[in-house]
């Protein structure tokens, strides 16, 4: 089970939100991802396009899935995750091997948080996950990966 932590961060963790965005016309979905310090300062971020449409439990999934792979690839060990999809945070919890549809989603993800020294998993509003869900929709209008580490584009300046 995943330790849940309440109130604001501290030392030297660090805070992953998630989000996506997704235009059904075109069958693309974008992923944005942002990691800020205990100051709240930009520590990195990633915008990711997806072609194609999947399920929201397993989009949601895909997006902590990036984030964690972004997370750990930048050398990040100690993080709190937010998302605003409880059922993948519920799912990610159970320790029982999740037989739904996007059960091989949820066991990837419960295997890449195994690679941080310390890792919660917290629901947040989608309110709290703006800038993430900013960055989501930045990718619907892109067509490459993006990342930022440390500096932010000027658009999203704004959104910080």
């Amino acid at each position: 089970m995943l330790l849940l932590l309440v109130g604001t961060l501290e030392g030297n963790l660090l805070e992953l939100n998630v989000d996506g965005a997704c235009c059904v016309a075109d069958r693309k979905m974008g992923i944005g991802e942002v990691v800020r310090n205990a100051n709240g300062e930009l520590m990195g971020a990633m915008a990711k396009p997806v072609i194609g449409c999947l399920s929201p439990k397993a989009f949601e999934a895909l997006t902590m899935i990036a984030g964690c792979q972004m997370a750990i690839d930048a050398g990040f060990t100690r993080m709190i995750i937010e998302s605003d999809c409880l059922e993948v945070i519920n799912a990610v919890n159970r320790f029982e091997f999740d037989m739904s549809m996007e059960g091989e989603l949820i066991e990837e993800l419960k295997e890449l948080l195994c690679h941080f020294v310390f890792v919660s998993l917290q629901h947040q509003p989608h309110t709290c996950n703006f800038v993430a869900h900013q960055l989501a929709e930045f990718t619907l209008s892109c067509n490459e990966i993006c990342y930022w580490m440390e500096k932010r584009p000027s658009w999203l300046h704004s959104y910080l």
